[in-house]
């Protein structure tokens, strides 16, 4: 399979993206053992090579290698969940605000055709998977008209974090993602260079997601510590 490059891509890269993206959305649950194994005949890619895609998802957090029992997928808490959006509330903005500041005509066109693919509704796991995409589409744009690779780096690695989150609420609450569309007037920010407005806008869309987030996982879980794990009756796949 070649890759995005060009290149042919090697099976190693191949168990990895798949792996990843299963556990960005959730298919692969927070807290779930694996085994190399059974992860091999479920995907059916060789050992090596999955061996190889889970040490590279241990090296990113997204899970737990445990010496004699296997591997663990990553969990989610409370507390990582408050960490996260307070990361997400310092960058999230300063990239909202460069990006408008820096935003051409061109840019807008991108901009907007990435906004014009997203689904009309979330009422499956696979709609909300491809509005998750677009939104990091979208967020890939802006950092790279913001032009600031440092903040791109760090964007990255919330937004990983960010999509499993918001994956796993989609498992267990879906109701309570009726705020994923940011406000109009972001848009109309970034068309007239108002970076003051962008990143006003996406503080405001970032507070609203956290109280929705917040809300929704306290369902299920008593304490900051404790792992959250959705109701057995509430499981079900991306697909």
């Amino acid at each position: 399979m070649p890759s995005a490059a060009g290149q042919p891509q090697s099976l190693t890269d191949e168990a990895y993206q798949l792996l990843r993206r299963q556990v960005l959305d959730c298919e692969l649950l927070p807290g779930q053992w694996l085994s190399e194994r059974q992860v091999s005949a479920d995907i059916g890619i060789g050992l090596s090579p999955v061996r190889g895609a889970l040490a590279r998802l241990d090296h990113e957090g997204l899970v737990i290698i445990a010496p004699r029992r296997g591997y663990k997928v990553a969990p989610l808490t409370i507390k990582g969940v408050e960490e996260l959006f307070q990361a997400w509330r310092i960058i999230g903005p300063a990239i909202a605000r460069q990006a408008a500041l820096n935003m051409t005509p061109a840019d807008m066109k991108r901009y907007r055709a990435i906004i014009g693919r997203r689904p009309g509704k979330l009422s499956t796991a696979r709609e909300m998977a491809r509005r998750l995409g677009l939104a990091d589409e979208r967020f890939e744009l802006l950092c790279q008209v913001a032009g600031n690779s440092i903040m791109t780096e760090i964007y990255r690695k919330l937004a990983g974090d960010q999509r499993r989150v918001f994956s796993f609420v989609h498992v267990t609450d879906p109701g309570s993602l009726s705020f994923l569309d940011e406000p109009a007037d972001v848009e109309e920010a970034y068309a007239s260079n108002d970076g003051e407005t962008a990143a006003r806008a996406v503080t405001d869309f970032i507070d609203r997601a956290r109280a929705a987030i917040i809300g929704a996982l306290q369902l299920s879980a008593t304490v900051l510590s404790t792992e959250l794990v959705p109701p057995a009756d509430r499981i079900r796949r991306i697909g």
